[in-house]
């Protein structure tokens, strides 16, 4: 029968050796850490580290999967420190050609991340400065950003250069030399499996959620959040006065139309009832009736009156309504003011 060798990837054998090497007890680690990736089993040598990571928010799964094997851009690993710092508010703009729009899902982490000194630029394109974002983050690149962090996010960074040494392929004077040394000494990064730290290989979304917890575990366990719930005001409460109804002129009846009677008076014989309008029409038909006359008022037209009007003007009805204050909670930790 032909003997068959099964081959393990390098850096999942390095990756494994690094744990082994790094592994230690510690209060905060769970011994059998929760995690519903059907990727990450049960005996994974960085189940404890994405555990932490999804329980923390440092970064997620995607569509049910974490994929640990997949390697981490520089914009994916500055997302990850910017999450586990608490993602603090981000005032600064950035400069890079390449990540200029504010709707980019990483652009407040690299606006943080080169703020505040974790990372900068890589390199110039026609003049322009680029933080090439979507460039492989390697094991050089993470270890930087972790040193910088623990110097100007956390105040904890001590130089340690002689770990640095026992690797061929870490030498003085190369740009992360320094950062090497100590993620060696302090127990955040070691070398691969061949005793070289190997710093330009691609890192994978595990081993840097590893790196980021054997550097919480390790580096800065002092510093646990102190989550306080906080309500913040966005618009303070205020009275309003609403228009209930606008201004406006009305007319008031103040007397109905009506008709006004015309009467005319009549002379009435006392005798024989002649009438006439004309007094001396009267006088000379009945001048032998000897008997005089009366005087009847009687109808003989109308005048119309129209309906009078005055104007009333109606000043505009408001209405006081209140608008209490608009508020949310927000969670923050009382200690170093990161959000949750």
């Amino acid at each position: 029968m032909k003997n068959t060798k099964i081959k393990i990837p390098l850096f999942k054998l390095s990756a494994f050796l690094l744990v082994v090497v790094l592994s230690v007890p510690s209060a905060r680690r769970t011994e059998a850490a929760q995690t519903s990736f059907p990727d990450v089993a049960k005996n994974a040598w960085y189940r404890d580290a994405v555990a932490w990571a999804i329980d923390e928010k440092v970064t997620s799964g995607r569509g049910g999967y974490f994929l640990p094997d997949k390697t981490c851009t520089r914009a994916e690993a500055v997302t990850f420190l910017y999450n586990f710092a608490g993602k603090p508010s981000v005032k600064a703009n950035t400069s890079f050609a390449d990540v200029k729009s504010s709707s980019l899902w990483y652009y407040n982490a690299v606006a943080w991340a080169v703020n505040n000194h974790i990372t900068s630029g890589y390199g110039t394109v026609n003049g322009k400065s680029i933080f090439s974002p979507d460039t492989v983050c390697s094991r050089a690149m993470i270890v930087t950003m972790l040193r910088n962090y623990a110097e100007h996010i956390d105040n904890c960074y001590k130089p340690s250069q002689d770990a640095g040494r026992s690797f061929p392929d870490v030498r003085s004077g190369q740009w992360y030399y320094e950062s090497v040394s100590w993620a060696s000494a302090s127990g955040v990064a070691n070398g691969k499996g061949d005793g070289r730290f190997h710093p330009n290989d691609s890192c994978t979304r595990a081993q840097i959620v590893t790196f980021i917890y054997n550097y919480r575990m390790r580096v800065a366990p002092g510093h646990v959040h102190n989550w306080v719930t906080e309500t913040v005001i966005d618009k303070k409460a205020y009275d309003e006065q609403v228009l209930v109804k606008e201004a406006e002129d009305v007319q008031k009846l103040v007397s109905e139309a009506w008709d006004e009677e015309i009467k005319k008076g009549i002379g009435v014989c006392n005798r024989c009832g002649f009438s006439t309008f004309d007094g001396d029409e009267l006088t000379d038909h009945c001048i032998d009736c000897k008997s005089g006359y009366h005087v009847d008022l009687v109808v003989v037209g109308t005048i119309h009156h129209d309906a009078v009007y005055e104007t009333v003007h109606h000043d505009a009805e408001y209405k006081t309504v209140h608008h209490d204050a608009v508020t949310h909670t927000v969670t923050r930790c009382s200690t170093c003011g990161a959000v949750k």
